[in-house]
Order: C-alpha cells, then sequence, then structure tokens
C-alpha cells in the first residue's frame, strides 16, 4: 500500500514541476525547446498515478498481476477505468503522451515551429506539442490524481 502513495506523491511532484515550468518558467524564457522536457515530464506524472491505481488494485486483489510491460499496463487501466468510471479524456491523455515519449526516443528529428514543439520520427509521423495541449492535459492530470487518492482511500 506503501508504494501506491510514494507513486501518488512523486506523480504530485512531477505535476507541480510542470506547472512551475508551464506557468512561471516557459513565459519568462519563451522557448518551445522545453515543451518537449515538460510533456515527458507530464506524460511521467500520468503514468505513475496509473501505476499507482493498478498497485491498489494488485494490492486488494482485484487484478492477478502486475506487468512491467507499459503496453500491457495500458490494456489493464483501461477496463480499471471503466470499472470506476474514470473520464474518458484520461485514456487518450495517457495514450497521447505514452506515444510522446516513445516517438522523442525513437525521433529522426525535432524542431521548433513558432510556438510549438515538432517530434518526426523514421516513419514521417509526427507529434506536435503545443502549451495549450499541456495546460489541458496538466489539468485532465490533476484531476486524475483527486480521483485515483479518492479510490485508494476507499480500499
Amino acid at each position: 500500500m506503501k508504494e501506491g502513495e510514494d507513486l501518488i506523491l512523486e506523480a504530485e511532484r512531477k505535476l507541480n514541476n510542470v506547472d512551475h515550468l508551464l506557468s512561471v518558467t516557459f513565459p519568462l524564457v519563451n522557448d518551445s525547446k522545453i515543451l518537449a522536457p515538460i510533456a515527458e515530464t507530464l506524460g511521467q506524472s500520468a503514468l505513475k498515478t496509473m501505476e499507482a491505481l493498478l498497485r491498489n488494485e494488485y494490492n486488494y486483489k482485484r487484478i492477478k498481476a502486475l506487468p512491467n510491460n507499459l503496453e500491457i499496463m495500458y490494456t489493464i487501466f483501461k477496463s480499471v477505468a471503466v470499472k470506476y468510471k474514470l473520464n474518458k479524456n484520461i485514456g487518450s491523455m495517457l495514450s497521447d503522451l505514452k506515444n510522446l515519449i516513445e516517438n522523442r526516443k525513437k525521433s529522426a528529428a525535432e524542431f521548433t515551429k513558432g510556438d510549438k514543439y515538432v517530434i518526426c520520427t523514421n516513419e514521417y509521423s509526427t507529434t506536435v506539442i503545443t502549451t495549450e495541449k499541456l495546460k489541458n492535459y496538466m489539468q485532465i492530470t490533476s484531476q486524475f490524481i483527486m480521483q485515483v487518492k479518492e479510490i485508494m482511500k476507499r480500499r
């Protein structure tokens, strides 16, 4: 049980970092290059929250296994999200952030275009990061953390 609480604390810490970077640092430096690391940190926060929920489910024997594979964890999460009636935006946000992190690892090129950060893969697919998108995802992640904390309190 402590592991789940630690994951939530880490997710909240990362979300606070993202909030500071988006609301203070980015307007000050006005450099789109920092959007990619901000998005990765936001993704880590959301994925830690997902892992905390799954760990809670595993600890109370509601799921049989807790794999280390992100794809399998996400598949299990989708069924758990339906069970707890979590917002559907959470699933799409997690998928987007997971894809963004994976695309950045295998990117052929990354560049800024105005106030956007663009990631291109070898397969010619692009991912565009904007401050509006990150602020929206930050809000969804904040709600997600609060929902998971409530679920963990119920046991």
